[in-house]
């Protein structure tokens, strides 16, 4: 909003944010979640699962997909046993949720990589 960031979920919640966005005269940017703040997320997510499945918007619209296979190929160097998935949805925030179902049936058919 303007010149301020803020980090969904960390700087602000989602009431603030639609609060913010019903005020405001602009629509906001969005930009891709930091490295660093994927790295820990998977990082921790291997150590304390089988398997960790990570849905991203549309590789055809933001880099968040690149970001998440070069994260993931960092994690696993350092943990082989880690097992990420990287999906692309080709879809934007609306339609992530329904590609979620995909993860049960991967893992039932023990899918370990897309």
């Amino acid at each position: 909003f303007g010149e301020k960031s803020y980090e969904s979920g960390k700087d602000i919640t989602n009431e603030e944010f639609y609060t913010m966005l019903d005020k405001s005269k602009k629509i906001p940017t969005t930009s891709q979640t930091p490295y660093m703040t994927i790295y820990e997320t998977f990082e921790k997510a291997a150590k304390e699962n089988d398997t960790v499945i990570y849905f991203t918007i549309s590789s055809k619209a933001s880099g968040q997909n690149h970001t998440a296979h070069m994260v993931a190929e960092e994690v696993i160097e350092n943990n082989p046993d880690a097992d990420i998935i990287i999906v692309d949805t080709l879809n934007f925030s609306a339609y992530i949720s329904r590609h979620q179902g995909w993860r049960k049936d991967l893992l039932h058919r023990g899918r370990r990589r897309l």
